[in-house]
């Protein structure tokens, strides 16, 4: 009786789970909960400080914004390299451009 290669437990093109790699998640969720944070009284700020912004506005301009960290956070996490965040790693680690 032969064996399968597709029934092997020695698969080698199951997917690697690498330790932390969830941590590229980590920028669009802080990015989320910041935004909802803000939401009921920034616009009141601003409108105090610099000129009139309503809550909906606020709201117009960040969800773009939202999605755009998510998506390059999701991106980030399917590759497991620090694509668009290459330049906060290189800040980090003190090496220059």
């Amino acid at each position: 009786m032969q064996t399968s290669v597709h029934n092997s437990p020695l698969r080698t093109d199951a997917p690697v789970v690498r330790p932390f790699s969830q941590l590229f998640l980590l920028p669009g969720m802080y990015f989320v909960l910041h935004t909802i944070e803000e939401l009921p009284s920034f616009a009141g700020w601003v409108s105090h400080h610099f000129g009139t912004m309503t809550t909906d506005s606020f709201a117009f301009v960040h969800l773009p914004l939202m999605l755009l960290v998510l998506l390059a956070s999701y991106k980030a996490l399917r590759i497991e390299r620090h694509g668009g965040w290459v330049i906060l790693r290189r800040r980090l680690h003190g090496s220059s451009v």
